[in-house]
């Protein structure tokens, strides 16, 4: 089991190992089962800025996929 150390910022974590910063967000339970996944995850950004901005976009297409 992975764990990870989490920032100021919801839905961004540092993995241990791992550079930069991930994008994390739990997948509805009613769609893990179509996804295939419990956790939304991929890399974010190489500096919390970077990721900070990113973590909008990344929000925006996990609701997306939920809608």
């Amino acid at each position: 089991m992975i764990t990870a150390v989490t920032t100021a910022t919801p839905y961004l974590v540092k993995l241990p190992g791992r550079s930069g910063f991930y994008f994390q967000r739990k997948v509805p339970a009613d769609l893990v089962k179509s996804i295939g996944k419990r956790l939304w995850r991929w890399k974010a950004g190489n500096t919390l800025i970077e990721a900070r901005k990113a973590v909008v976009e990344a929000l925006h297409k996990t609701d997306v996929c939920y809608c």
